[in-house]
C-alpha cells in the first residue's frame, strides 16, 4: 500500500484488514502512532488541535520548559504532524496533518467510554 493510495482517504472498516492486515501495510500507521505516543507530545498535538501558537506559549500552558517543547516539536515535525510559519520574528506551530485532530477525539471517546466502565 502507498503513501499516495491512502492520501486524502479515510478508510471504511472494510477497508481495515488491506490498510493494517500485514506489518508492512502497518508500518506508516505504526510510525505515526509512535510520534503522537509520547505524553508531551500528546499533550502539544492536544493543544494545536485548538489553533496555531508559539513555542513560548506552548511551554507556558503545559508547564514545561522551552528546550523540552521545542525538541518534542521537531520529532512532530519529522513525522509531518506539525508545521510553522514566522509570524513577528517567532515561530507559530499548527497541525499539518489536520485529521491527526480526528483521531484525538476517537482517543478521547475511547478513554471515557473506558473510565466510564472502570476500565481505565
Amino acid at each position: 500500500m502507498t503513501r499516495s493510495h491512502l492520501a486524502g482517504k479515510i478508510a471504511p472498516a472494510a477497508d481495515l484488514p488491506e490498510l493494517f492486515g500485514s506489518p508492512e501495510n502497518a508500518m506508516p500507521g505504526a510510525e505515526l502512532l509512535k510520534a503522537i505516543a509520547h505524553p508531551l507530545r500528546l499533550c502539544i498535538v492536544a493543544r494545536l488541535c485548538a489553533g496555531p501558537t508559539s513555542v513560548s506559549e506552548l511551554a507556558e500552558e503545559l508547564g514545561t520548559a522551552q528546550a523540552l517543547v521545542s525538541q518534542q516539536l521537531a520529532i512532530l515535525r519529522v513525522h509531518r504532524i506539525v508545521e510553522y510559519s514566522i509570524e513577528a520574528r517567532r515561530r507559530v506551530y499548527r497541525l499539518a496533518e489536520p485529521r491527526v485532530r480526528h483521531m484525538l477525539h476517537c482517543l478521547g471517546a475511547c478513554l471515557r467510554e473506558r473510565a466510564e466502565r472502570g476500565t481505565l
